[in-house]
């Protein structure tokens, strides 16, 4: 079914969460020296919102459910315009499913691109056919993963043949979710708990073999999921029964075999390419929140092996816990341009298409929009000093305090 978006209880939600990124915008700008306040205007802000349903395409087949393909991201972009007198772009996602057919995520692929590419040394395939060395590889780990992979050929030109991406499947949500019944805290800090237990192996194959997870697995990307997507692959009885230590460190194994499973799938799905992709970037960034568990890491590593140099992204000088957050910051600027946010190789959508509704503030907002927080927004500073490509200045909202997908 399609969401009611003038439901009652998520219209309250809604204006409680645009209000916090109101205030999020406040705190960020308070953050900045008077040298750059008054070096660039704040022209726009990138809102993606909190995702609540995601219902693509491939996931609407594999249900046979006949309703068209939706995403729901909770988040006013008027209400934020209004408040803070400053342009927004929102709902990022809805015109690659409506326009494209594309799977409307992930989006983020674009931003990896223009990240790796600094650092892309491009270089000839010295036997002039066969595979393509990749240079990199940007994995992140939220409530799902989703990787993209950038290759050293062609680093300006943003075709299927250069660039692809997908979700992977279960990232922290898992997990997270299995610690919060168990200790009452969201998350295996560091991973500790994991690493004093022992994976399910048969567990394992189990959730990779069966149900929701399997059927997501063998299909081919680009793909995209839902973190709650797969809970009905697990084995929830032989979960139970086992140690909060062997549970953290079977789901932790169980995100890492995923990664390696999708991986090895690479060649194959890029097999009618002009350059087929390989399977073992020569490096692998991961951003969000899973770079920060230590076993995970420590397991992915040892699973991929020698060949693939695993790296966090503060490591390679990124902010990591922001990576995602500044890719809506880039796309509300490439938005605003009217420039594709995303390509057959990076959602599936049938051509490159743009994305994102852009909306200017109204001069007359409520009493109502001043008193939910963000009484004081007029006089928010028009000015920050973060820029995008010299185009426009951007001021990311603060997205990853927040689940967005």
């Amino acid at each position: 079914m399609h969401p009611d978006r003038r439901h009652s209880f998520a219209i309250q939600i809604e204006e409680e969460l645009t209000a916090l990124h109101a205030l999020a915008v406040q705190l960020a700008v308070a953050q900045l020296s008077q040298e750059e306040l008054q070096r660039t205007p704040l022209r726009v802000v990138g809102f993606h919102g909190n995702t609540i349903c995601h219902f693509p395409p491939s996931r609407q087949m594999a249900t046979l459910n006949h309703h068209s393909p939706f995403t729901w991201q909770l988040g006013d972009g008027q209400r934020l315009a209004n408040l803070l007198q400053v342009p927004v772009v929102f709902r990022f996602r809805d015109n690659d499913i409506a326009q494209g057919k594309g799977e409307g995520a992930p989006l983020a692929p674009i931003y990896h691109r223009a990240l790796c590419t600094s650092r892309m040394k491009p270089r000839v395939n010295p036997t002039g056919s066969g595979h393509p060395a990749i240079e990199m590889a940007v994995l992140n780990i939220g409530g799902v993963s989703n990787m993209t992979i950038c290759t050293s050929g062609h680093p300006d030109r943003h075709t299927t043949n250069t660039m692809l991406a997908f979700d992977i499947g279960p990232g922290n949500a898992l997990l997270d979710d299995f610690m919060l019944a168990r200790t009452g805290i969201p998350m295996d800090n560091n991973g500790a708990a994991a690493a004093k237990g022992t994976p399910n192996t048969t567990f394992i194959q189990r959730a990779m073999t069966a149900g929701p997870l399997s059927a997501f697995l063998t299909r081919q990307g680009p793909k995209s999921c839902d973190r709650d997507q797969f809970v009905k692959s697990l084995d929830q009885a032989t979960l139970s029964n086992m140690s909060t230590n062997d549970g953290a460190a079977t789901l932790t194994m169980l995100t890492v075999q995923c990664i390696r499973n999708a991986l090895s799938k690479v060649p194959l799905w890029t097999q009618t390419w002009s350059h087929p992709l390989s399977s073992s970037p020569q490096m692998l960034v991961v951003a969000g929140g899973g770079r920060k568990n230590a076993t995970l890491m420590r397991w992915l590593s040892k699973e991929l092996g020698s060949k693939v140099h695993v790296v966090t992204a503060d490591a390679v000088g990124w902010r990591g816990d922001s990576v995602e957050a500044e890719a809506f910051a880039y796309l509300a600027v490439r938005s605003v341009l009217r420039l594709p946010l995303s390509w057959p190789g990076t959602t599936g959508t049938v051509q490159p298409v743009t994305g994102g509704i852009l909306v200017h503030p109204r001069k007359d907002r409520t009493a109502k929009d001043m008193d939910d927080g963000a009484g004081t927004a007029g006089m928010l500073p028009w000015v920050v000093g973060a820029g995008a490509g010299g185009i426009l200045v951007v001021l990311l909202v603060g997205f990853s305090l927040w689940k967005k997908r």
